[in-house]
């Protein structure tokens, strides 16, 4: 059973800082959970951003562990909360079975967002009608500068940018890593092309 005992707060954060008030009463101490080691999802890349987002939006869906503290959903929230020098965090405990029901929730979930795709017409009228794609606003919903000239035909810097290409090697350590620095790299509309040694 994760313990809902309250940390003091310190001089770095406000120990509900990024939480909004609904949240509150689902917060645990950030050190009174843990990290789930065999993670299949390598997800560091993503910790920054989400970081920034948290900063921007407030952390909004709670952790899901469970009821031995193990994080089996939210490793990247996680991470990002730690780097945002979070001391509470909102968390859902799931009780599971044994180990087996715990890893197959684990690959369910992460395998799930794999899955669904954007309605870019959609995705184009909530930007309008909420003026997202501004300077100001875009970089709170996580989508690149990139991704928005793209939905909206904007070619201008993406000529500009052609015009000045600079070829960048990436050395990986696996397949994997590989697979998810060119998957996250041509998400934000770089030209990648894959070399094996």
């Amino acid at each position: 059973m994760i313990s809902k005992k309250k940390v003091k707060a310190g001089n770095a954060v406000d120990e509900y800082a990024y939480v909004p008030e609904g949240l509150k009463k689902f917060c645990v101490s950030i050190d009174s959970v843990r990290l789930y080691e065999k993670n299949p999802r390598r997800n560091d890349i993503a910790v920054e951003d989400l970081a920034r987002l948290i900063k921007a939006n407030m952390f909004r869906k709670p952790i899901v562990v469970d009821q031995h503290g193990i994080i089996r959903a939210g490793n990247t929230a996680y991470k990002a909360a730690r780097k945002l020098n979070m001391r509470m965090i909102p968390v859902a405990q799931s009780d599971f079975t044994d180990e087996g029901a715990a890893v197959e929730y684990v690959i369910s979930d992460n395998k799930a967002g794999e899955r669904s795709e954007w309605d870019l017409d959609v995705l184009k009228e909530l930007m309008v009608t909420h003026n997202l794609a501004d300077a100001e606003h875009r970089p709170n919903t996580g989508l690149t500068q990139v991704e928005v000239n793209r939905l909206f035909d904007i070619k201008e810097q993406a000529e500009q940018t052609l015009k000045h290409a600079i070829e960048v090697a990436v050395t990986c350590e696996s397949e994997d890593v590989a697979r998810t620095v060119y998957d996250r790299l041509t998400a934000e509309g770089y030209k990648c092309r894959v070399l094996t040694l």
